[in-house]
């Protein structure tokens, strides 16, 4: 232990100090590259934004070879050969404009400098004499400046304002406005954007003044290379609270199960996000169960994340562009669900040339292709992923585990055209199945199914309007393979979704506003016997109904200071027929027994409706340029609800929509939480927040839901709160990145105390998904040019069970006595991963690129408990029997490729 101290100690000092991003050293090679691969290849390589124009970009290839040369000095270098210049406009942030500055330019003061640098790449000067006002000698003379496009005499915003004579220069706001603070002096001002001709002036200024220049727009739209992930300042302006992004880059710098990259498994590395096991399905989200959670890729709606129990997620870490999940304030535009929302997008494929990657490993392989159909107007991404454990099973002597299957595969599509230049139509498609079967014993299969249209058209720089349509399904099945009750249980949910929305940009607002359209219907439940079964067939029919969902969200930033996202959603939801309804002798408790009512509905009939306004606000108020404050309150209602009476979720869970009896939860969310920037390169992130939940159910004690006609007379109503406290250190750089992350958390439960039946007589409890403490480490080390290796720590309290804790006998048959809900613990729960990658060829502009990753999974052998059986023979005591889904290290070897 007293090593490992030691190595974390020099691995955390190594994280304090990182390099500033333009004193990063580069070794590169580019051989016949366009300049726009490799500035895009230089952004994404060392997390920093370039933007520039293409128009202004040169078509010729070029060759470049570095060898530990600073970022700065590379772009100097690449700038000056072909007449360009750069200005950082923000932290991290790049542009790249027309402009030939020679050697020493920064330390001139030459009147003629920027005149030389105008001319030479055949822009027109003005000259002009500034100066109406009255001010008094000596003192800085004030211009005001409005940039404004000269055929619509709309703002131009994010316009560069450049003094050539003295490197200053400013940034135009939402409104087209800069201000110039100046001598009396003559200056060479040049003015660039990236939807606009560069625009260049000699200015005389003799006193203060208000400046219009109009720019004329350019015909060609820009390149934007947006890097993955957040930079500290990003996040120190960020108005959101709770709000975690993640790229490509930090997704695949996490050794997940198998050394498989995974979507589900980076957010894990975040505070806040849980999951109660190995083979547990899903993620938990600041106590909350996985139910509530909205999973969206693309924007259509995924019922089922999982794959083999948990082990993996349905996303393609190959395809992803970047990846959202917001556990504090969640938008007006998100509905529908009341603890946090994922926000997967997947990127268009190529549209220029072929490109395919993916890897290969002990469990599983994948492979993706992008295509362009039509050269820079249509592109199609193709990607699979395919498992295949047999042989593993195959080496085992436990003739169980040789008679057991564990398989899955996924397969997405998505199709872009450009129709125009505003205008984009996509389609898309996925589904994945998944299969696990313990020996003769028992079995689960499950398979989602998506399919989306969505247009995208872009009215002009303020405006952007976006339709879709969407069908998805989730196909559960539970079975026996034999046995005198060998059966087969078959059930899901499946919706049809329409969704219109608008964002307005404008004056430091950004106005959200749209409609949704949901249509639910849970699949019956079917009951199949198998061949020589005594069970009977059997099939209850299950309920549906539809979400009306209507917002306007604003984004306003009201000063530099201070900012604010707030937003209104009202939501209708009705239940539809056909079905019945019973009306209950005591409404507090459904007693079958105790029916005084029966009322029939016909099919598409309104049985019965809720409805609700729910606001969210969220505040940003920055000290500095270092530090912020940030707050937020949110309302949300769920009307679809995972019912489950297992400890751990599965996927045979049934998914019951709110009726009479189920009421939606409701949810109050607050939040309160600090960013500060500690240095460049190092961030300290905290959170206190605290949820209080109305209309939870919960399953009564030894409660059967599966084959219920009516599923109230198995729960128990009741209410809930989650409450905890987040921090987080994280640390940023092209060497050495990582974050340190506790959490305190509590999720409790409480049932509505009646006569006939409560739980823990009706005080607080633990839900399944308390644990009260978390620590989790993790840190990517780039050892050299070639080599990386990454380490990923996880702690958890144990989880909360229901257990035996005494027994009597009744006329010589032993009687378990039970414990009150969830009052007992498991043990806690530790892990720890490690990962080291070779990249195989160093040249960084080869075409075709792979590399190695050796991981071991669960490295000290760990037997982390998942769950408790008990069990007694007559004359001893009770033996509690410990399941470990996975008790020992797993080492994987994963060769990647890409092209």
């Amino acid at each position: 232990m007293r090593i490992f101290s030691i190595v974390l100690a020099l691995a955390f000092i190594q994280v304090v100090y990182g390099q500033e991003e333009m004193d990063q050293l580069v070794t590169m090679d580019y051989e016949d590259e366009g300049l726009d691969y490799i500035f895009s290849h230089l952004g994404n390589h060392y997390n920093v934004v370039i933007r520039f124009n293409d128009a202004n970009i040169t078509s010729s290839k070029n060759t470049y070879s570095f060898d530990g040369i600073q970022l700065k000095d590379v772009l100097k270098i690449i700038c000056r050969d072909h007449q360009l210049t750069y200005r950082e406009y923000d932290h991290g942030k790049f542009i790249v404009f027309p402009g030939f500055l020679e050697e020493g330019f920064e330390e001139r003061n030459e009147d003629t400098t920027g005149i030389r640098a105008a001319r030479k790449v055949g822009i027109e000067i003005d000259s002009i004499v500034l100066g109406t006002e009255d001010f008094q000698r000596n003192s800085t003379i004030v211009i005001d400046g409005f940039v404004l496009d000269r055929e619509t005499n709309e703002a131009v915003m994010n316009a560069m304002v450049l003094n050539l004579t003295t490197s200053q220069f400013e940034i135009t706001d939402q409104e087209g406005k800069f201000r110039l603070n100046l001598d009396e002096a003559n200056y060479d001002i040049q003015i660039t954007s990236i939807t606009h001709e560069t625009y260049a002036a000699h200015i005389s200024v003799e006193g203060k003044d208000q400046w219009y220049i109009a720019l004329a727009p350019k015909a060609h739209m820009i390149d934007e290379i947006v890097i993955s992930g957040q930079s500290a300042q990003a996040e120190i302006k960020e108005v959101i609270t709770g709000l975690e992004q993640l790229g490509r880059r930090e997704i695949k710098q996490l050794s997940a199960f198998m050394g498989e990259a995974d979507v589900v498994k980076s957010l894990l590395t975040v505070a806040g996000v849980t999951t109660i096991g190995e083979g547990a399905s899903g993620f938990n989200v600041r106590g909350g169960s996985i139910d509530q959670n909205l999973i969206l890729q693309d924007g259509l709606l995924l019922m089922n994340p999982s794959h083999i129990l948990g082990f993996f997620s349905t996303f393609n870490p190959d395809i992803v562009l970047n990846t959202s999940l917001h556990k504090g304030h969640i938008p007006a535009q998100y509905g529908g669900r009341i603890s946090s929302v994922l926000d997967v997008n997947i990127k268009e494929g190529d549209y220029k040339s072929i490109r395919f990657h993916g890897s290969t490993g002990f469990i599983s392989s994948k492979l993706a292709l992008e295509v362009p159909v039509q050269k820079n107007v249509s592109s199609l991404i193709l990607s699979g992923r395919l498992a295949y454990a047999a042989w593993l099973k195959s080496n085992v002597e436990d003739l169980d585990i040789q008679n057991s299957q564990a398989r899955f595969n996924d397969f997405h599509f998505k199709y872009s055209h450009k129709i125009g230049s505003k205008d984009k139509l996509f389609a898309s498609y996925f589904q994945s199945y998944d299969r696990f079967k313990f020996s003769q014993q028992f079995g689960f299969s499950w398979q989602n199914r998506i399919a989306g249209i969505q247009y995208k058209r872009i009215e002009n720089q303020n405006l952007s309007l976006a339709a879709s349509m969407a069908y998805g399904e989730l196909n559960n099945n539970q079975f026996e393979p034999s046995g005198p009750l060998a059966f087969e249980l078959q059930s899901g949910v499946h919706y049809l979704q329409l969704k219109t929305s608008g964002i307005y940009e404008n004056s430091g607002h950004i106005l959200r506003m749209g409609a949704e359209w949901i249509h639910y219907d849970t699949s019956p439940e079917q009951l199949t016997p198998l061949d020589g079964s005594q069970t009977p067939a059997r099939t209850i029919d299950k309920e549906r109904g539809r979400e009306i969902g209507l917002y306007i969200n604003d984004q306003w930033e009201i000063t530099d200071q201070f900012s604010v996202d707030f937003g209104l959603r009202y939501s209708i939801f009705q239940q539809l027929g056909p079905g019945i309804i019973k009306t209950y002798e005591d409404d507090s408790f459904y007693d079958p027994n105790r029916v005084v009512s029966t009322e029939s509905f016909t099919k598409g009939a309104v049985m019965h409706s809720y409805h609700g306004l729910q606001p969210r606000i969220s505040l940003r108020f920055a000290f500095s340029d270092n530090f912020s404050l940030k707050a937020s309150y949110n309302r949300l209602y769920q009307y679809l609800h995972l019912l489950s009476n297992a400890t751990s979720p599965t996927p045979v869970d049934i998914w019951q929509v709110s009726n009479r009896h189920i009421q939606p939860v409701t949810a109050d969310n607050y939040s309160l939480g600090w960013f500060h920037r500690l240095s460049d390169k190092v961030d300290y992130s905290g959170d206190f927040y605290y949820r209080n939940l109305e209309n939870t159910v919960d399953h009564r004690d030894f409660g059967d839901l599966l084959l219920q006609e009516h599923l109230e007379t198995a729960i128990l109503k009741g209410r809930g709160r989650t409450y905890g406290m987040e921090l987080t250190i994280k640390k940023s750089g092209e060497v050495l990145s990582g974050r340190v992350s506790y959490s305190y958390a509590r999720s409790e439960r409480l049932t509505d105390k009646t006569d006939i039946e409560t739980i823990n007589d009706g005080n607080w409890f633990s839900s399944n998904f308390d644990q009260p403490h978390t620590l989790k480490f993790f840190l990517n080390w780039k050892l050299s040019k070639r080599d990386r290796f990454d380490i990923n720590f996880t702690y958890a309290s144990g989880r909360p069970i229901t257990a035996p804790t005494s027994n009597y006998f009744i006329q010589g048959v032993i009687i378990p006595g039970f414990s009150e809900r969830n009052a007992v613990r498991l043990p806690s729960y530790h892990r720890l991963d490690v990962g080291y990658t070779f990249t195989v060829n160093r040249r960084r502009s080869a075409r075709y690129k792979h590399d190695v990753t050796l991981a071991f999974y669960n490295l000290y052998a760990r037997r982390n408990v998942f769950s408790v059986f008990y069990r007694q023979r007559s004359g001893t005591a009770i033996n509690a029997l410990q399941l470990s889904v996975v008790g020992t290290v797993i080492p994987s070897i994963t060769y990647s490729f890409r092209y």
